[in-house]
């Protein structure tokens, strides 16, 4: 979910529904890709194309990935973490992605 309709590409407004955590209810407004430089921990950068991503306009700042839609793809990605290292891992343990979790 993303506020930002800028970096949605191939934007179809949609209207909808999201609870969030403390159960309140925002509205979203359509659904788009997103194209991300993601990063890994040797310093590769590669882009990966998230799809069917949310405009909240109400979400703030934030952008939010949900690991439960990730795995729902049936594509065999997982998380890992290692101190303030995080990772996301195709089902043959490449990296697709990593963040450090910041200070």
């Amino acid at each position: 979910m993303t506020s930002n309709l800028d970096i949605l590409i191939n934007f179809e407004p949609e209207k909808g529904t999201i609870r969030l955590g403390d159960d309140s209810i925002i509205e979203s407004c359509g659904r788009g890709t997103v194209r991300l430089m993601a990063k890994t921990s040797n310093g590769h950068v590669a882009p990966v194309f998230l799809q069917r991503v949310l405009w909240v306009p109400k979400l703030g700042l934030s952008n939010l990935l949900s690991w439960r839609t990730i795995v729902s793809l049936g594509k065999g990605f997982s998380l890992h973490g290692n101190g303030k290292d995080m990772y996301v891992l195709r089902e043959n343990k490449t990296e697709v992605l990593w963040e450090r979790l910041k200070d």
